[in-house]
């Protein structure tokens, strides 16, 4: 089971870094990119700092 999971997981990864950077051609939209993706990936690690804090507002201990 777990190897159709890291298959799965590589060949999606792979398909979609290719469609995604398919508009990528200029320095302009390099820059563009890189600063979409910093932004996504600030507000995932502000979710999951957050659902740590609701964990604990719960009345349940974190982990």
């Amino acid at each position: 089971m777990i190897i159709i999971l890291v298959a799965t997981n590589t060949i999606v990864t792979v398909l979609g870094q290719v469609r995604l950077t398919r508009h990528v051609t200029t320095l302009a939209s390099t820059a563009r990119a890189t600063m979409v993706s910093a932004v996504l990936l600030a507000a995932a690690c502000l979710t999951f700092a957050l659902s740590g804090q609701a964990t604990a507002v719960a009345g349940q201990s974190p982990p």
